[in-house]
């Protein structure tokens, strides 16, 4: 469901809301947010929670690689166009995060230190 809603918010803000007028662009859009988004969600996400298994996942977490998700997919997809999908760099963004994440918990816990978010 998560990762559903990142691509339709990365749709949404590539296409533009005058683009989504018509009802058969909204059933394309739907689709392709689910078919990249809903798919890709559903398999990063427990991937990520066991990654990060010795911390505790909370919303805030997901919220931070939801938020890094959308804005690598919508910068990824100005930046490589037609060379790649928007889904790949969302899924660069949501995993360089989830790992800076990750070692900044990493290093702080060795260091004796408190978590990356407050």
């Amino acid at each position: 469901m998560i990762g559903f809603l990142c691509g339709l918010a990365i749709g949404v803000t590539l296409v533009g809301s005058t683009a989504i007028a018509s009802s058969e662009a909204q059933r394309q859009l739907a689709s392709d947010a689910l078919r990249s988004g809903g798919l890709l969600g559903a398999i990063y996400l427990p991937a990520a929670v066991l990654f990060l298994a010795p911390r505790k996942v909370d919303a805030r977490l997901v919220g931070v690689a939801c938020v890094a998700a959308i804005v690598f997919g919508i910068v990824g997809d100005a930046a490589m166009g037609p060379w790649a999908p928007p889904s790949v760099a969302a899924s660069f963004g949501f995993w360089l995060t989830i790992f800076a994440i990750y070692q900044r918990d990493h290093r702080s816990k060795s260091a004796g230190r408190g978590s990356l978010l407050p």
